[in-house]
């Protein structure tokens, strides 16, 4: 009998084993597979405030000396939901590092020319891409940014593990006490195991935000260690560092084996036994308090590994990225004090399959065009451009020569209740920030939209070309999209004229979204108000009022008091 219950035994832990092995060579299948199906892919990932907020944490933290893109340039050009297209990372560390290179466009050709080095390798080389690739996304994407977690440190006193052993005794001589004595004992080891399941959650409640960062200060030095030994000599350079600050932590993968599974990969049989386990051992909080010491003592050494591997994941996504675009150009930088923007074949990516646009400009560009003819877009388009070529390396077009630039930008405003500002105050304190910066000699490219659109026509098209005219006199570049066709013969001699069209059928309109030379000359807005099924009466009195106006300069006719 004996022997038939120790093979039954033996059995059940075979299946156990057998288990166990299946799920986790499973998990890493559909992982390989996730892995192989994200290049390349052109899914726009959407992220609630609290992803922004945790991808933008070291940013906001660290990354906001120099110039970065400020928030009325981030959120006019949606730059948000351009990083949910530009962002296919695994870990945490990637998703921060992407975020910040899009938020601070480099200035330094040289680093340019690094990024789109290493960005060619990762799109070239698969088998290399994939590797790295399955290495962080075994770090993963923890609730808290990952850099506020090593921050958070700092707030927690030493742990004492004195609790964790004295529940651990209490167990212990509580099945002693019930072997020693049977009937009268047999129930206290059941009063342990449930006291110390108690005191468990309560101590891992109050460290799980510092344990988080344990077990991903774990799984970076896991994949530092994995990368450094991946003897690829493109990346030679990134391996050594990582080498160096990964080795006075080097034992932590070893001794966190007792923290548990964390979510990033998902866990089988074996490891919801290993749970139950912990509750009643507390090994992974006694194993916290090593681990923690070790972390804390060499902070410096971790951050700069989150940073190397963070730029070499954001590069692997700037090549996803890029390689799903149908066409991507490298920029061709001209030298430092020419003033350059020329690109062909330019699109939005958002508008991948979209009608193409060519721009070569020296001097500052206005945009004329009805609504929805294009011009905002193009805009953005042009932008974006110049952002994407300094920070991944490539912008959305056939060709693209450009001057490095600092972008700012003044479009998609709107009245700001809560600081009691009207909209026209909020456009002209986002105007002054340009004035200012070039004032301050930066190299500024400025996009706006509808300058001054807040007030009424006579001021608007009179401080509107003053404006426009002190921005052409400095040395950035301005695109500049209005309606107000006046201002195309006051900035002539600044400004190069270009225009979008439309095609007005009985019952259609028909955009081209083709960028044309020379000033819009088409006066269609009253037409498009009967396309659209308004009166006749409404139609033909709006265009016997503004045949008037253009004939005498005046709107009231003849015997109007």
């Amino acid at each position: 009998m004996p022997e038939q219950l120790f093979i039954v035994i033996l059995v059940c832990l075979g299946i156990l084993v057998y288990t166990a092995i299946a799920s986790r060579r499973r998990a890493e299948a559909r992982l390989r597979s996730r892995v192989r199906e994200s290049f390349g892919s052109r899914e726009r990932r959407k992220y609630s405030d609290a992803d922004l907020e945790r991808i933008s944490y070291e940013f906001r933290t660290y990354g906001t000396e120099g110039f970065f893109l400020d928030d009325i340039t981030w959120n006019d050009l949606q730059m948000d939901e351009v990083f949910g297209l530009a962002d296919r990372t695994f870990s945490g560390v990637g998703e921060s590092a992407l975020y910040r290179i899009l938020r601070t466009p480099s200035m330094d050709p040289a680093e340019i020319a690094e990024r789109n080095r290493l960005i060619r390798f990762f799109i070239e080389n698969d088998a290399q891409r994939e590797k790295l690739w399955l290495s962080y996304a075994h770090i993963g994407k923890p609730r808290e940014s990952v850099f506020k977690l090593v921050d958070n440190l700092a707030e927690l006193e030493n742990y004492s593990v004195w609790q964790d052993l004295l529940c651990l005794a209490a167990i212990a001589a509580s099945i002693v006490l019930a072997v020693l004595n049977p009937s009268g004992m047999a129930i206290l080891p059941i009063f342990a195991v449930v006291g110390s399941i108690i005191v468990y959650y309560r101590r891992k409640a109050r460290i799980e935000p510092f344990l988080a960062c344990v077990r991903a200060a774990v799984h970076m030095v896991r994949s530092a260690q994995e990368i450094a030994s991946s003897g690829i000599p493109e990346l030679e350079t990134y391996t050594g560092e990582l080498k160096k600050n990964a080795a006075p932590l080097r034992t932590l993968p070893a001794k966190a084996s007792l923290l548990g599974n964390d979510g990033t990969v998902a866990g089988g049989l074996d490891a919801m036994l290993m749970d139950y386990l912990r509750m009643l051992t507390h090994m992974d909080l006694i194993a916290f308090s090593s681990l923690l010491s070790q972390v804390r003592a060499h902070t410096g050494e971790l951050r700069r590994l989150m940073e190397v591997l963070g730029y070499l994941e954001a590069m692997v996504s700037a090549a996803s990225f890029r390689a799903g675009l149908p066409q991507t150009a490298e920029p061709d930088i001209a030298p430092e004090g020419e003033r350059a923007f020329d690109a062909e074949g330019l699109y939005h990516p958002f508008l991948p399959e979209g009608v193409t646009n060519d721009i070569c400009a020296d001097r500052c560009v206005l945009i004329t065009g009805s609504n929805a003819s294009g011009k905002s877009t193009f805009l953005k388009a042009t932008a974006l451009a110049a952002i994407l070529a300094q920070s991944i390396g490539a912008a959305p077009a056939s060709r693209f020569r450009t001057s490095l630039w600092h972008v700012y930008s003044s479009m998609a405003l709107r009245d700001d209740i809560a600081a009691r500002e009207s909209y026209f105050v909020v456009e002209i304190r986002s105007l002054r920030r340009i004035l200012d910066a070039m004032d301050a000699g930066e190299p500024v490219l400025a996009f706006v939209d509808e300058v001054l659109r807040g007030t009424n026509t006579v001021e608007r098209i009179a401080a509107s070309t003053e404006i426009l005219r002190h921005i052409a006199g400095g040395s950035g570049l301005c695109f500049a999209a209005t309606h107000d066709v006046e201002l195309t013969r006051l900035l002539e001699e600044q400004f190069t004229n270009v225009h979008f069209t439309e095609k007005v059928t009985e019952d259609a309109v028909i955009f081209p979204y083709k960028l044309l030379p020379g000033p819009a000359q088409s006066r269609n807005a009253i037409r498009l108000l009967s396309v659209m099924g308004y009166d006749e009466s409404i139609t033909r009195a709006s265009e016997e009022a503004a045949q008037h106006f253009l004939a005498t300069g005046r709107w009231e006719k003849e015997g109007t008091p």
